[in-house]
């Protein structure tokens, strides 16, 4: 029987189906409300932005039909083969561009959002902030909301078309929004860049303040577990919550807060509960281990891919850097000690490792941070 509810299998979920994203979720919406019609969705790998992506969505058109606003959605996976004409034949099938009602002026319906919140609502949650915006829209003679979602953006190769494609959006289209994500971080934001120097170069008004960012991290200690627990809870595994909440902590010391590798777990222990009646130490052993050895094979062959777009020479700057990082944080100042890299080399390989995820760069702090305990051991258990 597949896993159900948290531990689903699949990055389409509905809301009812993820965990810990509220935060996001609200700041979704505050883009919205802000009329922001490119809004941006960062994080590192198996972080859960897909999933985010496909339940936010489903919250969304939710809301809307509650108030009456149809919302229509749709998720483009790019996987670097895409054309736009592809592309734009896709979305042409359920964006009606050739209606004089798509340029509805949303801008002049979202403006001063707190002045139609519902009477007496002093602060106001994602929903009914949303259920406000929704409202209002309709009223306002917008019959039809489009949300479309970019996955893995970075990776689309005509580049320069798709931002006139984002070009005629802002000009012409304004009750369609666009989401992107992207997985490698640096790719990505040189992806925005070029997104806010492309509208600023074609526009007087400066669009820097439309495009919303959303940011996605790892889930600590305390929600890996309860997300476990609740998971396990669904899926009827495990006796009691005692029980689940010691496997839940089990799990996180041994594959961290990553989504997509706690997912894995919960369902593969559910899974071998439901067979065997009961999980003993060998058998959990067992799961978090193979869970592990996969893991670290889709990681090598990432590391593989690294060395053969950047050469040998990165490949070994980048083994250097990741075991020098010895409790999962480092100044960046002590780790450059560390490595004895000149600068050059040293800053490209910073770039690629924060490119794939595999690092997370704290300006402020200028601290490194390895985010993903399986990364950490994968170099630190091969050197």
């Amino acid at each position: 029987m597949p896993c159900r509810g948290y531990f689903k299998n699949s990055e389409k979920k509905s809301w009812d189906e993820i965990y810990g994203r509220e935060g996001q979720f609200d700041k979704l919406t505050q883009h919205i409300s802000k009329g922001r019609q490119l809004i941006a969705i960062k994080g590192v790998r198996r972080v859960g932005k897909s999933t985010f992506i496909w339940a936010s969505l489903d919250r969304l058109e939710r809301l809307g039909k509650e108030v009456g606003l149809e919302i229509k959605t749709h998720v483009v996976k790019c996987d670097g083969t895409q054309t736009i004409d592809e592309l734009r034949s896709e979305l042409y099938e359920i964006l009606p561009f050739s209606e004089e009602s798509t340029a509805m002026k949303l801008k002049e319906v979202t403006i001063g959002v707190e002045n139609f919140i519902p009477s007496g609502t002093m602060t106001f949650t994602p929903d009914t902030r949303m259920a406000a915006v929704f409202r209002k829209m309709s009223e306002s003679g917008i019959g039809t909301l489009y949300f479309i979602a970019l996955d893995e953006v970075q990776d689309f190769e005509e580049r320069e078309k798709l931002m006139k494609f984002f070009n005629y959006v802002h000009s012409s289209v304004q009750n369609l929004f666009i989401i992107l994500s992207g997985s490698q971080v640096t790719t990505f934001q040189e992806f925005l860049d070029a997104a806010y120097n492309k509208l600023d170069s074609v526009h007087s008004k400066k669009y820097k303040g439309r495009i919303g960012g959303i940011h996605m991290t790892p889930f600590d200690m305390a929600q890996s577990v309860e997300f476990l627990t609740r998971g396990f809870r669904d899926n009827k595994a495990l006796e009691t919550d005692e029980q689940r909440k010691d496997i839940a902590l089990q799990i996180y010391r041994h594959v961290g807060g990553i989504p997509a590798w706690l997912v894995e777990a919960g369902c593969d222990i559910s899974e071998a509960y439901i067979e065997y009646g009961e999980i003993n130490k060998l058998l959990l052993d067992e799961i978090l281990h193979e869970i592990e050895r996969e893991a670290m094979t889709k990681i090598e062959s990432e590391i593989d891919t690294i060395a053969e777009m950047y050469g040998a020479t990165i490949y070994d700057d980048i083994g250097r850097i990741m075991r020098g990082i010895p409790n999962y944080q480092i100044s960046r100042k002590k780790l450059l000690e560390y490595t004895g890299l000149e600068d050059k080399r040293f800053e490209r390989a910073m770039e690629i490792l924060t490119d794939y995820g595999y690092i997370i760069e704290d300006e402020t702090a200028k601290t490194v941070t390895i985010p993903d305990v399986i990364i950490w051991r994968f170099f630190h258990e091969r050197s």
